[in-house]
């Protein structure tokens, strides 16, 4: 009795049907504008598209049966087979082609194929995906003058247990049925590189979110792309990918400066994946220009040496929630460079050099709705002719520091609007060159004079306070204020 169960036949003598249906479009566009005073007539008729999806190139792997019947395409729409499957470990496994020699790009919008029932399943394996394994979906693009190749493979399971087999003959029929139509967008296409594995993904439009497989998504620790595509971790912790364009590609990493040294000269995007520690310097070149986004992720630095060198374009995005922890000083913005922080928590502790800074430098500065918190100086400005604006923020310095912020430059301008800046060691801010100084609605908090001026040229608002550690109020002691000025930005 058991011989005879494992050697009942599947019978599989019906139809695979694999169906592509088309649209084939001719376009003629017209027009006509007429007005009272001049008449304009004109006909526009675009060219023919030609429509051409279809399946070819049926390809048996080494160690697959061979149908009774081999399989034929009629009307490049419809396979015919007939196949028996005798024994445990027989499998049917032959790939083909979707292929669109059309002009038009061609998207799913149905998919049809025959479903084993629970019982079926223990015995049968039955599987249809693309060649590299992905699934095929709903919207799965076909671009023009694109070829797909697809697997299918009808297995009758090798069990030990004799009675997880049917005792009668199944005839099973089967069915593929995938039915393309136009797309009616633009199709945009991602690859997304990992290991040297290109995962390809398609949107319809640049609105198009499109989230990454959690697989491939958690396996580093960043992301960058280019052409401006913006990949980003939602609330839920997921990868995003947002306005994805022609040509756009992104590469999973495993640390921050691996995504650097992939940037392109304009229009990338680094987002961290993961919260991690850094242990190289990084230097964005200069006529390059990268976004990185920290999301709510963490970043610590011990080394001795500045985080990062920007002698190029760099834009910091965080959140309320992202921390970066440096030893040394986080980034040191060279000249002609320019330099925008929003967002997130920045410490410098630990640190065995008091006369550095988060952040030193020069060129043009924007600091956005930041906590800067450091054991030496917060900021030091040491290029010539730069700029800084520090908008919403909150910079303290501690420990021995003589000041959160330092002004080391000759015709520079630093302008702080609707912020805090505290010395609880020493001062606030101190200008020991030609520079000027606007504030405008900020607290300045320091223990001893909270501004310090060599050359009269540190301006303030009327709105803006100075007071000690203790709230009192500080009281000028060289005439280096001025209050004679508007309260707007430069």
């Amino acid at each position: 009795m058991i011989h005879r169960k494992r050697n009942r036949k599947i019978k599989v003598p019906k139809y695979l049907y694999i169906v592509s249906l088309g649209l084939l479009l001719f376009l003629s566009v017209g027009y006509s504008m007429i007005n009272s005073t001049l008449g304009i007539e004109g006909n526009v008729v675009a060219s023919k598209n030609n429509w051409d999806i279809h399946f070819d190139n049926i390809t048996y792997a080494d160690d697959s049966i061979k149908p009774e019947v081999s399989p034929s395409i009629v009307n490049e729409t419809e396979l015919n087979y007939n196949v028996s499957l005798e024994r445990p470990g027989d499998k049917l496994l032959f790939t083909f082609d979707i292929v669109n020699n059309g002009s038009l790009d061609g998207i799913i919008d149905k998919i049809d194929f025959t479903s084993l029932t629970d019982d079926q399943k223990k015995y049968i394996n039955y599987e249809i995906t693309y060649e590299n394994g992905k699934q095929i979906q709903l919207k799965d693009i076909l671009r023009k003058e694109e070829i797909k190749k697809v697997k299918v493979l009808l297995e009758y399971k090798d069990k030990r247990s004799n009675d997880e087999y049917p005792e009668e003959n199944i005839e099973l029929p089967l069915k593929i049925f995938i039915n393309y139509i136009q797309a009616k967008e633009e199709v945009y296409k991602l690859d997304i590189n990992h290991n040297n594995i290109v995962n390809s993904y398609s949107v319809i439009n640049t609105k198009e979110a499109l989230k990454i497989p959690d697989e491939i998504a958690e396996s580093d620790n960043a992301i960058i792309c280019n052409n401006n595509s913006i990949p980003t971790i939602s609330d839920t912790n997921e990868l995003i990918i947002t306005n994805i364009k022609q040509n756009t590609s992104c590469s999973i990493v495993k640390t921050l400066k691996d995504a650097i040294d992939l940037i392109e000269n304009e229009n990338n995007y680094i987002t961290l994946i993961k919260s991690q520690t850094i242990n190289e310097a990084i230097t964005i070149p200069k006529d390059k220009s990268v976004i990185i986004n920290l999301s709510n992720k963490e970043i610590n630095f011990n080394g001795n040496e500045t985080l990062i060198t920007n002698e190029g374009n760099l834009i910091i995005n965080a959140s309320s929630s992202s921390i970066v922890n440096t030893s040394a000083a986080f980034i040191n913005n060279k000249e002609e460079a320019k330099l925008t922080i929003n967002n997130g928590i920045y410490n410098k502790l630990n640190s065995t050099n008091i006369n550095e800074a988060i952040i030193i430098g020069g060129g043009l500065i924007n600091i956005n709705k930041v906590s800067m918190t450091s054991d030496s100086n917060t900021l030091i400005l040491d290029k010539e002719n730069s700029i800084i604006n520090i908008e919403e923020s909150i910079l303290i310095s501690n420990n021995n520091a003589d000041s959160s912020i330092i002004n080391k430059s000759n015709n520079s301008i630093i302008n702080i609007y609707s912020s805090e800046i505290i010395g609880e060691a020493k001062k606030a801010i101190v200008n020991e060159k030609a520079g000027n100084i606007y504030l405008c609605n900020t607290k300045v908090k320091a223990k001893e004079f909270d501004i310090s001026s060599t050359n009269k040229k540190v301006f303030y608002s009327k709105n803006s306070t100075f007071t000690n550690n203790d709230n009192n109020p500080l009281t000028e002691n060289n005439n280096s204020i001025r209050s004679d000025i508007a309260c707007k930005k430069y």
